[in-house]
């Protein structure tokens, strides 16, 4: 199972680009949010996968965008959708 970490480049995402165009010694803030996508439902059968957002298998990603910028700058993901939600996943990190 893929899993993206912290210093993505092959997409152009990098922690480092919450600091583009920005004002020396501002705050940077960044917005987290878990994202569910359509795959093809696997082999055998297993309601691990199954998505509440359109009632089916999904793969879920967090992705952290640059509030200022709009750059995604960080992602997490490639997990079954109904082994973590949301709050259990921020609560892990």
């Amino acid at each position: 199972m893929p899993v993206v970490g912290d210093n993505i480049t092959f997409f152009g995402i990098e922690w480092e680009n919450r600091f583009h165009r920005a004002l020396r010694g501002r705050n940077i803030l960044v917005s987290i949010d878990g994202v569910h996508f359509r795959i093809m439902e696997p082999s055998p059968f297993n309601p691990k996968w199954y998505s509440h957002n359109f009632h089916g298998p999904g793969l879920r990603y967090e992705l952290a965008i640059c509030i200022r910028t709009g750059d995604i700058v960080w992602a997490y993901g490639g997990l079954p959708c109904s082994e973590w939600s949301d709050l259990r996943r921020f609560e892990s990190s």
